[in-house]
């Protein structure tokens, strides 16, 4: 897969990033600076791991998906736990912090301006009316803690001045928000197999190739065995993609950016990971390969150092799923909050008057596009990657059943 783009963009950024460490110095100090100057290293650090996931996951190249979960294991945790230590430094600023780690995406976003031709512009100039149109909104959130673009339960919560009724809207919103999204996801694909053609054509063609996709997808990992488990990660992904992309639908929200909901998918992986453990191993079967199958003294003599590990790793699982893609759609969502307020800002400086602002998040959008895209692959391909080691291999299963 060519993404070529993407190295052009980091490589861009990286230079002006250089270019820009002496004058962020000089005029806002040595650690406002450095910050602004690790920032942009961050970003550009996060935004190649996500190309080389794309290129893994998506090129003609054979593929090694336990190499690709260990990747994701690693690299990415360690990423965000330098990002972590960097946020926490007393002496680096958060605000430049964070402009540097958006450089790499005002990069991205004018760069595919320069790319843009006839159809691709009017879907783009639609793209800006409707991120204006929800700036409007956002004038009375200027003083909130955490910048979150209002959805439609918050502003019904503020119009009609916290009725018991909008109240509880407002609080039950995730949940809300997340059945809505269900009940749109049966309806397209009810209408889509409402009338089904023998050649497919239109809307149906791309439904059966999105199920075709995910399904050769879930098989090039779990082999035929898997066949049976396509419905099932093939919604859990569809779902979670749909989710995560409602945070650039205007009024609407992230059903993701909450723990509860990201916790319940988690929990709902496991408990299907568990049960097929145990039926694939039976009970004593499965305490005794979470044991580490010992064999001999010495496998017998590690029994009591090998049982914990395996069990924390079980029960770490459903956390990690969950906090993983919590905290990215967070992210997300607090970036396109945090534009959004810089362009009613902006304009607020221009004239008081005027209830609106700049759409200055639609840079952040495209970003929780494409990491919203590979969130929910991540989350796929680990409930993938969890399910098969949760299957014995033939040699196992062969010695289990002698």
């Amino acid at each position: 897969m060519n993404l070529k783009f993407i190295d052009r963009a980091i490589t861009t950024t990286c230079q002006m990033a250089t270019v820009c460490l002496i004058p962020t110095v000089l005029i806002w100090g040595v650690w406002d600076g450095l910050a602004v100057f690790a920032g942009a290293a961050w970003g550009c650090a996060n935004v190649l791991f996500i190309k080389h996931l794309v290129q893994s996951l998506m090129g003609s190249e054979p593929k090694n998906y336990l190499k690709i979960g260990a990747v994701l294991a690693l690299k990415f945790p360690m990423l965000y736990l330098i990002g972590y230590f960097l946020l926490t430094a007393a002496q680096l600023s958060a605000m430049g912090l964070l402009v540097g780690s958006s450089m790499i995406l005002g990069v991205i976003f004018f760069k595919s301006l320069t790319r843009l031709k006839g159809s691709t512009a009017v879907w783009a100039a639609l793209a800006g009316i409707g991120a204006l149109s929800t700036s409007t909104s956002l004038q009375a959130t200027l003083n909130a803690e955490v910048p979150e673009v209002p959805n439609l339960f918050t502003l019904l919560n503020k119009i009609f001045d916290h009725a018991p009724w909008t109240t509880f809207l407002h609080h039950w919103e995730n949940i809300i928000f997340s059945v809505i999204i269900a009940a749109a996801i049966s309806l397209v694909f009810s209408l889509g197999a409402r009338k089904r053609q023998m050649i497919p054509s239109g809307f149906q063609n791309f439904l059966e190739w999105s199920v075709e996709t995910l399904r050769s997808f879930i098989l090039d990992i779990l082999g035929p065995r898997g066949d049976k488990f396509v419905p099932f990660l093939g919604t859990i992904f569809i779902y979670v993609l749909c989710m995560n992309w409602a945070a650039t639908i205007p009024f609407m929200k992230a059903p993701s950016s909450s723990f509860s909901v990201t916790c319940g998918l988690a929990l709902t992986v496991f408990v299907l990971v568990q049960y097929l453990n145990i039926r694939n191993w039976g009970v004593v079967g499965f305490l005794y390969h979470m044991a580490g199958s010992p064999k001999g003294a010495l496998g017998w003599a590690l029994v009591p150092l090998m049982f914990p590990i395996e069990l924390l790793t079980q029960f770490t699982r459903p956390l990690t799923l969950a906090l993983r893609l919590f905290g990215n759609v967070v992210g997300e969502d607090i970036l396109i909050g945090a534009g959004a307020v810089f362009g009613v800002f902006v304009v607020s400086l221009l004239s008081e008057s005027f209830l609106g602002g700049l759409p200055t998040q639609i840079p952040f959008m495209f970003m929780a596009i494409l990491t919203g895209l590979m969130q929910a692959l991540v989350f796929t391909l680990l409930s993938v990657i969890y399910i098969l080691l949760s299957m014995p291999s033939e040699e196992e299963e062969a010695a289990h059943w002698v």
